[in-house]
């Protein structure tokens, strides 16, 4: 060894050993960096349920900077994140959220939610993502068959698609007699979609019954009423 790079190695431990042992972890920080993340998470959420959607952003990217945000934490955060995206229609972005928040769910329930909402970014999107649309939608629905926000979205999808084969199949109409608020809005989109033409008449005329009664309740006898904004979920 160099004897210049011996000498200025030996200097180097013994400045290092007066220094002492390292100082410990300062314990408090990391609660005060813990407890930032949940005051950002909180927030976001807030701004989320205000559909102050810009605002909700800034608090998601602030709690994702911290390397100590939990995986569990990452998943909520990917989630709304997303939701906040659909909210300023900026769909491909909110696409990549919920693949994110797909790689933190764990449970049926979380990753039942990330599929159904992927699902919905993808119909908004239209053309060649239709059929990934309806793909996660399936996928959501093979966690939990009774899942009602993705059961009224895969039955709006299929009308797109004017798949009224797989919409009469899967129950989905069957279901709309329940009280659900989703089932509602679902059934006033056939109901809009049967008027349209008496093409749409003929091809539901063997289950209009199944949805009269309470389609004219939910939706009111003069017709379709929307009561909800495309990007509400």
């Amino acid at each position: 060894m160099n004897k210049t790079v011996e000498v200025f190695l030996k200097h180097l431990v013994n400045e290092l050993n007066d220094r002492g042992p390292a100082p410990p972890i300062d314990f408090n920080l990391t609660k005060s960096i813990d407890d930032a993340i949940k005051k950002n998470i909180e927030a976001g959420r807030k701004y989320l349920d205000r559909k102050e959607y810009k605002q909700a952003i800034f608090q998601f990217e602030d709690a994702l900077y911290y390397v100590s945000t939990t995986k569990e934490e990452k998943r909520e955060i990917h989630n709304m994140y997303g939701k906040a995206l659909i909210g300023l229609e900026q769909y491909e972005d909110a696409i990549k959220k919920f693949q994110k928040a797909l790689d933190y769910s764990y449970t049926s329930d979380e990753k039942k939610e990330a599929y159904n909402m992927l699902a919905f970014s993808q119909r908004k999107l239209a053309g060649s993502l239709l059929d990934k649309s309806k793909e996660n939608y399936i996928n959501s629905l093979d966690l939990d068959s009774n899942y009602a926000p993705a059961l009224e979205y895969y039955g709006e999808l299929l009308l797109q698609m004017n798949d009224l084969e797989t919409l009469e199949n899967k129950e989905i109409l069957d279901r709309i007699h329940s009280e659900k608020e989703e089932f509602g809005e679902l059934a006033c989109k056939i109901r809009q979609f049967i008027d349209k033409s008496k093409k749409n008449q003929e091809k539901f005329k063997s289950v209009e019954g199944k949805i009269n009664d309470f389609t004219l309740k939910k939706c009111g006898s003069l017709g379709y009423i929307d009561t909800k904004s495309d990007n509400d979920w």
